[in-house]
């Protein structure tokens, strides 16, 4: 049976599955758990808080009215911002450790109540551990506290500390007013030159920049220019490469004439040379007609020549032979005028191709120069312009220094004012509420240890769930199906534990078998082997149940058990005819051990009497399922557990596909990757998976709201708040 996925089959693995959260089952699942992590925690909160000594608390109060003067109008107020840091920088001074240490010294330390320490070092950590000081929101007070489980000495310590504080703001010892006045009048000089500095050197580049005063934006003079280079550069870098590839080609061509062809092309052109065609010509004819007068007279014996030819024509062979001789002598001056003619223009074609190779160099030469020359210019021009570049951001640069040196000038003028109004003011803190020794402890304390422990409790109890189910090894639905096996699940079937669960489960029985029908008639299915994972997980019942639902699809189906390892007791039950291992071993018919459907059960053949063998006789096993599968539409097959016997592999070897069945919660998802890998290295098809028992909760779970529809059709939708949760926290299969 091929899987209804597309993707590729692979090996059935849980590395680096996991396994997708859903809260709502997870904690219906553990409640019992989660109720208990709960109420352990709050019990222990409270016991703890029970146990919890009480803490006491004594605190003293310093007021600082925002004022400068005793008088009330409003110029003389303190402004806000200045007042926030002046009352956070009185907070840090209450927490010095060496005011805190001065306080120490007033009292005898060693011997307080809360001081578990021994030395002056040592109390003095102690304190800082139990002393709190912050301002109150809303108001001009500040608070110094101390806490601790014995309340004697608390209001002694505290006002100790605030007695030291207020001392050292009377005698202005508390920061050391003057030199602080005179480092911020160091520190206004300093500004000041730092000022006249920066203006001056602003002024300078302003005029070497020719910036104008208030103008923010300076067009770079040399932009221009380096445009215009740039585009020169481009043209001629371009023309220096066409020279270069000219000089190339002229060099190439000219080297490659040989002094051969040289002088073949010199032989040409002579030849071409009109005067001496001419000349050669004139010679062709007088040779010809001195051979004609030659060759007559040469037919003429002596006295032939003597009787007809008149002495005059005598004297003509006298000049033909003087003639030969003169055209002789014209050849040989020929032959001699045409070599050094061939020899001249030979020489001239050389000088020719020196010449274009001369021509060639001395452009690419000048386009190098042009190159490089415009290079230059550019690159002076860029130097000038990141100057130019820098100068100007120099001055932006300063004018940012200018405004933070002038905004720090003026809070140090600031400081300078208030400390001389200081000088001439009353003085502004006082003490507002002295500490009182505690006589009642400090309500909140139990109730803080109660919310600590009860906020862990209610966040574990949330977690551990979760996480209980995360890190579970059992199939637990669907959802854990696809990703082990890379195939989705060809069915499931709901755990029948009540009348309504039967009703839907038979619902999803109708379904799987309609689905393995249109597989069978797509396929050519006729025989379905049916394994387990492990025993009991409800593979005998699993064929019977669909065998019925075949049969009302109108259908014929045959249930055969071939379960040797352990057979079921509802096909025994009341038969003690032979079986199928009859029939492998030739000992009875096919006839004779199908047995018809009564009492419940379909038409179906039983694994027959073991007689202690746990496997099948392996002797004709494939030709008798395949004559048993001929006399009906199709076989359902009652394999033994995969991960327990042999025979699985054997009968899923041979019929047409395998189904896996996997009931939840008693197979560990490496349990179902073992044996769907099993089953498919021995399958004809892909191996698919059925679930079989799967829970639902009434609250939530797996199919809690299909279920739910299913029992009450007219059952209203969830509104769209609680819809979006259920949609993001519980998806429906």
């Amino acid at each position: 049976m091929k899987p209804d996925s597309n993707q590729p089959e692979r090996k059935s693995n849980t590395f680096g599955y996991h396994r997708p959260i859903k809260p709502l089952a997870s904690w219906k699942s553990h409640q019992k758990i989660a109720f208990t992590i709960f109420l352990a925690f709050f019990v222990l909160g409270g016991i703890v808080s029970i146990f919890t000594p009480p803490v006491y608390r004594a605190e003293s109060l310093i007021n600082f009215p925002p004022r400068r003067i005793s008088s009330l109008s409003e110029q003389d107020r303190i402004p806000m911002d200045g007042y926030d840091a002046f009352a956070q920088n009185q907070v840090y001074h209450l927490q010095r450790p060496e005011l805190l240490k001065k306080a120490l010294q007033t009292l005898d330390f060693q011997n307080l109540e809360w001081n578990h320490g021994g030395d002056l070092e040592e109390s003095l950590l102690v304190l800082e551990e139990k002393v709190t000081v912050q301002r109150l929101a809303g108001s001009y007070l500040i608070s110094i506290a101390m806490e601790d489980t014995q309340p004697a000495d608390l209001a002694k310590t505290v006002d100790a500390i605030v007695e030291v504080y207020l001392r050292e703001v009377r005698e202005g010892t508390l920061t050391n007013e003057d030199q602080h006045k005179i480092k911020l009048l160091a520190r206004k000089g300093d500004l000041e030159n730092t000022l006249k500095t920066l203006n001056a050197r602003i002024a300078v580049l302003a005029k070497e920049l020719g910036l104008l005063a208030g103008e923010d934006k300076l067009v770079n003079p040399f932009r221009n220019e380096i445009e215009f280079l740039s585009n020169k550069l481009v043209e001629a870098r371009s023309e220096l490469i066409k020279a270069q590839a000219n000089l190339a080609t002229v060099k190439a061509a000219e080297e490659a004439i040989t002094p051969e062809e040289i002088l073949a092309k010199a032989m040409l052109l002579v030849d071409d040379d009109p005067e001496l065609k001419e000349q050669l010509k004139f010679l062709r004819e007088r040779e010809a007609l001195l051979e004609t007068r030659k060759f007559e007279l040469e037919q003429l014996g002596e006295e032939e020549i003597s009787e007809q030819i008149d002495p005059l024509e005598i004297s003509d062979l006298v000049r033909i032979k003087v003639d030969q001789h003169e055209l002789e002598q014209n050849r040989k001056d020929y032959v001699k005028t045409r070599e050094e003619a061939i020899t001249t223009r030979a020489e001239t074609l050389s000088a020719e191709s020196k010449k274009r190779i001369t021509a060639a160099a001395t452009l690419e030469k000048n386009a190098s120069e042009t190159v490089k020359r415009f290079e230059n210019q550019l690159q002076q021009y860029t130097a000038d312009r990141e100057a130019f570049t820098d100068k100007y951001n120099e001055v932006k640069q300063i004018e940012k220094d200018l405004q933070r040196n002038h905004l720090l000038l003026t809070k140090v003028e600031e400081q300078i004012d208030i400390f001389a109004e200081e000088e001439v003011a009353p003085g502004l803190i006082q003490l507002e509420q002295k500490a009182q020794t505690p006589t009642e402890p400090v309500q909140h304390y139990r109730l803080k240890n109660l919310g600590i422990f009860t906020l862990v409790g209610i966040i574990l109890a949330l977690l551990i769930p979760l996480g209980i189910d995360y890190f579970n090894p059992w199939v637990l639905g669907p959802s854990d199906v696809a990703p082990i096996v890379h195939s989705p699940p060809l069915g499931w079937i709901l755990e029948r534990k009540d009348e309504k669960c039967k009703l839907f489960a038979r619902e999803q029985l109708r379904r799987l078998a309609r689905v393995i029908d249109e597989k069978r008639g797509v396929e050519k299915l006729k025989l379905l082997a049916i394994s387990s994972a492990r025993p009991g997980g409800g593979a005998s019942e699993l064929c019977c149940l669909l065998a019925d639902e075949f049969v009302n699809l109108g259908l014929k189906a045959l249930v055969i058990e071939a379960n040797a390892f352990r057979p079921d007791n509802r096909f025994t039950a009341g038969h003690g005819g032979p079986g199928l291992i009859d029939l492998l071993n030739g000992e009875a018919a096919s006839e004779e051990v199908i047995r018809k459907s009564q009492g419940g059960l379909p038409d179906c053949i039983t694994v027959g009497e073991t007689k202690g063998q746990r496997i099948l006789p392996e002797k004709n096993i494939a030709e008798v399922f395949k004559k048993l599968s001929g006399k009906y539409d199709l076989c359902l097959v009652d394999t033994p557990p995969a991960l327990l016997s042999a025979d699985a592999e054997l009968l899923a070897r041979i019929c047409d596909a395998t189904l896996l069945l996997v009931e939840t919660e008693r197979v560990t998802l490496n349990e179902m990757a073992r044996a769907a890998s099993i089953l498919n290295r021995a399958s004809q098809g892909a191996t698919q998976v059925v679930l079989n028992k799967v829970r639902v909760f009434k609250d939530g779970g797996y199919f809690a709201e299909m279920l739910s529809e299913y029992e009450d059709p007219t059952r209203k939708p969830p509104s769209s708040f609680w819809g979006d949760l259920l949609l993001k926290y519980h998806k429906k299969f």
